[in-house]
């Protein structure tokens, strides 16, 4: 999701670090347990320091014959380049 928003803002990206698990019940692609994501342009930290926090998605897979919501979450750390150095 943050890579394609960086493509769209012209910020340039680097994944530093991810594990990958398979995705749950045979599904198609890979899902992520970390990625740590290096983001740089002119205006990402500004637009990314308000992403931090724990974010909660839920949905109703298309291989999900009961309708039941499964839920994921995400937390994301943002820092500035300078707090590094």
């Amino acid at each position: 999701m943050y890579q394609r928003l960086s493509v769209r803002k012209g910020w340039k990206t680097s994944l530093i670090e991810s594990d990958r698990i398979q995705a749950a019940g045979g599904a198609a692609g890979d899902a992520y347990k970390e990625a740590i994501l290096e983001v740089s342009g002119e205006g990402a930290f500004g637009v990314l320091r308000r992403e931090a926090g724990v974010h909660r998605v839920q949905r109703v897979p298309a291989t999900e014959s009961q309708g039941r919501v499964h839920t994921s979450t995400v937390s994301v750390i943002v820092r500035s380049l300078s707090f590094w150095r």
